[in-house]
Protein backbone atom coordinates (compact mmCIF):
# COMPACT_ATOMS: atom_id res chain seq x y z
CA UNK A 1 0.00 0.00 0.00
CA UNK A 2 1.00 3.54 -1.03
CA UNK A 3 1.40 6.22 1.74
CA UNK A 4 -1.52 7.60 0.51
CA UNK A 5 -3.85 5.18 1.00
CA UNK A 6 -2.40 4.08 4.50
CA UNK A 7 -3.41 7.41 5.38
CA UNK A 8 -6.86 7.05 4.13
CA UNK A 9 -6.86 3.42 5.92
CA UNK A 10 -5.92 5.24 9.21
CA UNK A 11 -9.04 7.15 9.18
CA UNK A 12 -11.06 4.37 8.04
CA UNK A 13 -9.88 2.58 11.18
CA UNK A 14 -10.56 5.46 13.72
CA UNK A 15 -14.29 5.79 12.14
CA UNK A 16 -14.69 2.02 12.95
CA UNK A 17 -12.57 1.10 15.39
CA UNK A 18 -15.87 0.56 17.75
CA UNK A 19 -17.23 -2.18 14.71
CA UNK A 20 -14.14 -3.36 13.25
CA UNK A 21 -11.19 -5.24 13.51
CA UNK A 22 -8.24 -4.63 10.89
CA UNK A 23 -5.28 -7.45 9.87
CA UNK A 24 -2.40 -5.99 8.27
CA UNK A 25 0.22 -8.65 7.18
CA UNK A 26 3.44 -7.16 5.69
CA UNK A 27 7.26 -8.56 5.05
CA UNK A 28 8.93 -4.80 6.31
CA UNK A 29 6.79 -3.18 9.32
CA UNK A 30 9.14 -0.50 8.39
CA UNK A 31 7.11 -0.12 5.26
CA UNK A 32 4.17 0.84 7.10
CA UNK A 33 3.29 4.17 8.61
CA UNK A 34 3.88 5.01 12.08
CA UNK A 35 -0.13 6.20 12.28
CA UNK A 36 -1.09 2.47 11.68
CA UNK A 37 1.49 0.84 13.79
CA UNK A 38 0.72 2.53 17.07
CA UNK A 39 -2.70 1.55 16.53
CA UNK A 40 -2.27 -2.17 16.04
CA UNK A 41 -0.74 -4.87 17.97
CA UNK A 42 2.15 -6.77 16.48
CA UNK A 43 2.91 -10.13 15.61
CA UNK A 44 6.29 -11.59 14.52
CA UNK A 45 5.99 -14.77 12.54
CA UNK A 46 9.36 -17.16 12.40
CA UNK A 47 9.81 -18.62 8.58
CA UNK A 48 8.18 -22.44 8.56
CA UNK A 49 10.78 -25.57 8.79
CA UNK A 50 12.04 -26.90 5.49
CA UNK A 51 10.32 -29.82 6.47
CA UNK A 52 7.07 -28.69 7.25
CA UNK A 53 6.74 -27.02 4.14
CA UNK A 54 7.98 -30.75 2.49
CA UNK A 55 5.15 -31.87 4.85
CA UNK A 56 2.39 -29.75 3.53
CA UNK A 57 3.42 -29.60 -0.46
CA UNK A 58 3.30 -33.66 -0.42
CA UNK A 59 -0.14 -33.62 0.94
CA UNK A 60 -1.24 -30.94 -1.17
CA UNK A 61 -0.36 -33.19 -4.57
CA UNK A 62 -1.48 -36.10 -3.36
CA UNK A 63 -5.19 -34.73 -2.91
CA UNK A 64 -4.57 -33.07 -6.24
CA UNK A 65 -3.54 -36.23 -7.79
CA UNK A 66 -0.36 -34.34 -8.75
CA UNK A 67 2.58 -37.14 -9.07
CA UNK A 68 5.27 -34.54 -8.42
CA UNK A 69 8.57 -36.06 -7.34
CA UNK A 70 10.74 -35.95 -4.05
CA UNK A 71 13.64 -34.19 -5.35
CA UNK A 72 11.30 -31.48 -6.92
CA UNK A 73 9.07 -30.80 -3.59
CA UNK A 74 12.32 -30.21 -1.75
CA UNK A 75 13.33 -27.95 -4.25
CA UNK A 76 10.39 -25.94 -3.80
CA UNK A 77 10.87 -26.23 -0.03
CA UNK A 78 14.18 -24.78 0.00
CA UNK A 79 13.32 -21.78 -2.48
CA UNK A 80 10.60 -21.06 -0.75
CA UNK A 81 12.40 -19.90 2.56
CA UNK A 82 9.75 -21.27 4.79
CA UNK A 83 7.05 -18.88 3.23
CA UNK A 84 3.99 -21.37 2.91
CA UNK A 85 2.10 -19.39 0.16
CA UNK A 86 4.89 -18.96 -2.33
CA UNK A 87 5.78 -22.67 -1.74
CA UNK A 88 2.40 -23.82 -2.93
CA UNK A 89 2.36 -20.86 -5.89
CA UNK A 90 5.62 -22.85 -7.08
CA UNK A 91 4.19 -26.40 -6.82
CA UNK A 92 1.44 -24.90 -8.90
CA UNK A 93 3.89 -23.39 -11.67
CA UNK A 94 5.20 -26.55 -12.12
CA UNK A 95 2.27 -28.36 -12.55
CA UNK A 96 0.66 -25.40 -14.85
CA UNK A 97 4.23 -25.47 -17.21
CA UNK A 98 4.56 -29.04 -16.99
CA UNK A 99 8.37 -28.90 -16.84
CA UNK A 100 8.67 -31.70 -14.19
CA UNK A 101 9.40 -34.69 -16.61
CA UNK A 102 7.91 -38.43 -16.38
CA UNK A 103 6.30 -38.22 -13.21
CA UNK A 104 6.57 -40.35 -10.39
CA UNK A 105 4.92 -40.88 -7.27
CA UNK A 106 6.13 -38.08 -4.72
CA UNK A 107 7.21 -40.62 -2.12
CA UNK A 108 9.32 -42.47 -4.72
CA UNK A 109 13.40 -41.58 -4.51
CA UNK A 110 14.18 -39.48 -7.65
CA UNK A 111 16.93 -39.97 -9.93
CA UNK A 112 19.67 -37.80 -10.31
CA UNK A 113 19.05 -36.11 -13.40
CA UNK A 114 15.18 -36.37 -13.34
CA UNK A 115 14.32 -33.05 -12.17
CA UNK A 116 16.98 -30.84 -13.79
CA UNK A 117 14.20 -28.79 -15.63
CA UNK A 118 12.01 -28.39 -12.79
CA UNK A 119 15.03 -27.25 -10.67
CA UNK A 120 16.00 -24.86 -13.26
CA UNK A 121 12.93 -23.60 -14.02
CA UNK A 122 11.84 -22.91 -10.39
CA UNK A 123 15.19 -21.23 -10.02
CA UNK A 124 14.75 -18.90 -12.64
CA UNK A 125 10.62 -18.71 -11.50
CA UNK A 126 11.84 -17.46 -8.19
CA UNK A 127 14.30 -14.83 -9.45
CA UNK A 128 17.08 -16.84 -8.03
CA UNK A 129 20.95 -16.13 -9.88
CA UNK A 130 22.10 -19.42 -11.37
CA UNK A 131 25.53 -20.65 -9.95
CA UNK A 132 27.48 -19.92 -13.40
CA UNK A 133 26.22 -16.40 -13.59
CA UNK A 134 26.94 -15.55 -9.61
CA UNK A 135 30.50 -17.50 -10.28
CA UNK A 136 31.39 -15.07 -13.28
CA UNK A 137 30.42 -12.19 -11.43
CA UNK A 138 32.73 -13.03 -8.56
CA UNK A 139 35.66 -14.23 -10.66
CA UNK A 140 35.02 -10.67 -12.55
CA UNK A 141 35.27 -8.49 -9.23
CA UNK A 142 38.35 -10.50 -8.63
CA UNK A 143 40.27 -10.50 -12.42
CA UNK A 144 38.59 -7.26 -13.95
CA UNK A 145 42.44 -5.05 -14.10
CA UNK A 146 40.10 -1.63 -13.97
CA UNK A 147 37.34 -0.05 -12.26
CA UNK A 148 35.50 1.03 -15.65
CA UNK A 149 35.45 -2.56 -16.85
CA UNK A 150 33.90 -3.92 -13.82
CA UNK A 151 31.00 -1.28 -13.93
CA UNK A 152 30.27 -2.59 -17.75
CA UNK A 153 30.40 -6.14 -15.83
CA UNK A 154 28.08 -4.76 -12.74
CA UNK A 155 25.68 -3.59 -16.13
CA UNK A 156 25.26 -5.83 -17.91
CA UNK A 157 24.49 -7.97 -14.56
CA UNK A 158 21.82 -5.66 -14.13
CA UNK A 159 20.14 -5.18 -17.72
CA UNK A 160 20.00 -9.08 -17.55
CA UNK A 161 17.13 -8.64 -14.64
CA UNK A 162 18.61 -9.88 -12.03
CA UNK A 163 17.91 -8.42 -8.29
CA UNK A 164 20.57 -7.26 -6.46
CA UNK A 165 18.84 -8.19 -3.29
CA UNK A 166 18.83 -11.48 -4.48
CA UNK A 167 22.62 -11.65 -5.61
CA UNK A 168 23.29 -10.18 -2.12
CA UNK A 169 21.65 -13.19 -0.06
CA UNK A 170 23.25 -15.94 -2.39
CA UNK A 171 26.46 -14.05 -2.26
CA UNK A 172 26.15 -14.51 1.95
CA UNK A 173 25.96 -17.83 1.27
CA UNK A 174 28.64 -18.15 -1.23
CA UNK A 175 30.86 -16.90 0.85
CA UNK A 176 30.29 -18.16 4.25
CA UNK A 177 31.05 -21.84 3.07
CA UNK A 178 33.97 -20.09 1.10
CA UNK A 179 36.98 -21.74 3.11
CA UNK A 180 39.77 -20.23 1.32
CA UNK A 181 38.88 -16.49 2.46
CA UNK A 182 39.72 -15.00 5.33
CA UNK A 183 37.59 -14.27 8.28
CA UNK A 184 38.51 -10.46 8.65
CA UNK A 185 37.43 -10.30 4.43
CA UNK A 186 34.38 -11.75 5.22
CA UNK A 187 33.59 -9.75 7.68
CA UNK A 188 34.07 -6.50 5.62
CA UNK A 189 32.27 -7.80 2.90
CA UNK A 190 29.14 -8.82 5.15
CA UNK A 191 29.15 -5.00 6.82
CA UNK A 192 28.97 -4.10 3.10
CA UNK A 193 26.47 -6.52 2.16
CA UNK A 194 24.61 -5.50 4.95
CA UNK A 195 24.58 -1.55 4.47
CA UNK A 196 23.48 -2.69 0.44
CA UNK A 197 20.46 -4.96 1.32
CA UNK A 198 19.24 -1.47 3.81
CA UNK A 199 20.14 0.88 1.12
CA UNK A 200 17.92 -1.47 -1.30
CA UNK A 201 14.94 -1.43 0.84
CA UNK A 202 15.25 1.72 1.23
CA UNK A 203 14.64 1.94 -2.22
CA UNK A 204 18.26 2.99 -3.36
CA UNK A 205 19.16 2.13 -7.41
CA UNK A 206 19.86 -1.08 -8.38
CA UNK A 207 23.06 -0.54 -10.72
CA UNK A 208 24.78 1.85 -8.12
CA UNK A 209 24.21 -0.70 -5.61
CA UNK A 210 25.73 -3.80 -7.81
CA UNK A 211 28.95 -1.33 -8.34
CA UNK A 212 29.20 -0.57 -4.73
CA UNK A 213 29.40 -4.38 -3.97
CA UNK A 214 31.30 -5.57 -7.07
CA UNK A 215 33.89 -2.36 -5.96
CA UNK A 216 33.54 -4.16 -2.11
CA UNK A 217 34.61 -7.83 -3.66
CA UNK A 218 37.59 -6.43 -5.52
CA UNK A 219 39.10 -5.02 -2.65
CA UNK A 220 38.37 -7.83 0.18
CA UNK A 221 38.76 -10.89 -2.43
Amino acid sequence: MTPDAQNALRRIMEIHSKVTRFCLICNYVTRIIEPLVSRTARFRFRPLRQEAVETRLRDIARREGFDCKLQTIQKIAEISQGDMRRAITFLQSVKIMGVHGHPEDVHEAPSADSSLDADYFLSDFAGMIQPSVLNDFVNACKTLPNMSQLQKRTHQLVIQGYSMSQLASQLTEKLVLDPNLKESSKAHIFKELGKIDMALIEGADDELQCQRLAFTLKKYL
